[in-house]
């Protein structure tokens, strides 16, 4: 209804800037759009607020309001011709003028109101944070609402403190944290070749970031596949709630050991050795170490609530992933 509204502010506008012009043709050209305008305008309105508005009593009112409208558009026309005005030009290059202020009205109706913001949920969360996506005209962004202020991290706000390439931060506004909305494919969803090309990226980040103090690097703490979003060639890392000082070897382990990731055993150990420049028996033992402590962990989060849920087959995931290197040697990997 907005958008109909501009339109037709606008249309009004053109008609009566034509019937302003001191030109036969023109006004004619002008008193057709105004016809135009006067028969479609009613209708227009009466099908939009016939959706918008449930009761008849309010749907007549508006009506009413809108007859009434015309009917001072029509006096104030009368009144024009006869309040000092010696032409006919003049008086329609004024309502001209009020028409487009009703124009420029509109357009900030429409800028008011034109948003949607519509909720996203996840089964794959654990958290108790709501997620949703917001529309403004073409512009689109992402929010994460906390259950309270002092919930969000705020290691994360700063762009220096995300070690990896991450969404823009937007706002920070009481427990909402709205980012710039990338529209991409999760790392967890990309078959092989392509996992192993963003693998190999995060391979020489944590290469390039394993000499700096822990105490000065700030950490993801939660870096598995499905917080990795892949868009038009590039990398992004979302979610920071976890985020903290620490040993990237922390994220590296998270990210490498992930059962939704199309590795060999052998790929994940070779990750960790080339990442850290670190043998294959101290790989072998941290990885095996690492996914013995994830199962554990998970396994503590199950509750009657999640079985046979995304958590329940994530944790199995990881038994069998653990089992499976428990039965190799470092050798083999």
């Amino acid at each position: 209804m907005d958008t109909n509204f501009v339109l037709l502010g606008l249309v009004s506008c053109l008609a009566f800037a034509l019937m302003s012009v001191d030109d036969v043709v023109v006004v004619f050209m002008g008193y057709v759009v105004l016809c135009g305008f006067k028969s479609v305008y009613r209708p227009i309105i009466s099908a939009n607020l016939m959706t918008a508005l449930k009761s008849r009593q309010s749907f007549s009112t508006a009506m009413s309001i809108a007859a009434m409208l015309s009917a001072i558009m029509g006096l104030l026309l009368s009144a024009l011709y006869s309040w000092g005005f010696s032409n006919f030009s003049e008086v329609n290059l004024i309502l001209s003028a009020l028409s487009l202020g009703v124009f420029v009205l509109g357009a900030w109706v429409v800028r008011r109101h034109n948003e949607t913001i519509s909720e996203q949920r996840d089964v794959r969360s654990m958290s108790q944070k709501k997620h949703f996506v917001k529309r403004f005209y073409s512009q689109w962004s992402y929010i994460q609402q906390y259950p309270r202020a002092d919930d969000i991290n705020p290691l994360f706000l700063q762009s220096d403190n995300r070690g990896y390439p991450s969404p823009k931060l937007l706002s920070v506004k009481d427990n909402q944290v709205e980012w710039e909305y990338i529209s991409g494919e999760l790392l967890s969803s990309l078959h092989r070749d392509q996992q192993r090309v963003v693998i190999n990226a995060f391979s020489q980040r944590f290469n390039d970031r394993k000499s700096i103090p822990h105490n000065e690097v700030v950490i993801h703490g939660d870096l598995h596949p499905d917080n990795i979003l892949v868009s038009e060639g590039r990398i992004y890392v979302v979610d920071w709630d976890l985020a903290s000082l620490g040993d990237p070897l922390f994220d590296a382990l998270t990210l490498i050991t992930s059962p939704t990731l199309d590795l060999t055993n052998q790929e994940r150990v070779a990750f960790i050795v080339e990442a850290f420049e670190v043998t294959e028996r101290d790989a072998y033992d941290w990885v095996t170490g690492f996914l013995r402590q994830k199962s554990e962990q998970l396994a503590d989060f199950l509750t009657d609530d999640y079985e046979g849920g995304y958590l329940a087959d994530l944790v199995q995931s990881y038994r069998k992933l653990t089992t499976s290197f428990a039965l190799s040697s470092y050798h083999e990997s």
